[in-house]
């Protein structure tokens, strides 16, 4: 049992990581109500740059994940 909440920590821990900004982001754009959603491109633009030079950090964490994979079916 420890072995699959340690799976589900860290695979939740992952979508978090990979989608949680980006989500939040796209969301507000995607907004039912106009007024709530980004009033211009550049306002849009200034959310997504963090998300954009978080890349390489996310680029890496799949790199580990990809070595965790391995070394269980090792």
């Amino acid at each position: 049992m420890a072995a699959a909440s340690d799976a589900y920590s860290l695979g939740v821990l992952t979508y978090q990581l990979l989608t949680g900004d980006l989500d939040n982001i796209l969301m507000k754009a995607l907004d039912r109500e106009p007024e709530r959603r980004y009033p211009s491109k550049a306002a849009f633009s200034a959310d997504l740059r963090p998300v954009e030079s978080n890349l390489e950090i996310r680029r890496r964490l799949e790199l580990l994940l990809v070595h965790l994979e391995l070394q269980e079916m090792a």
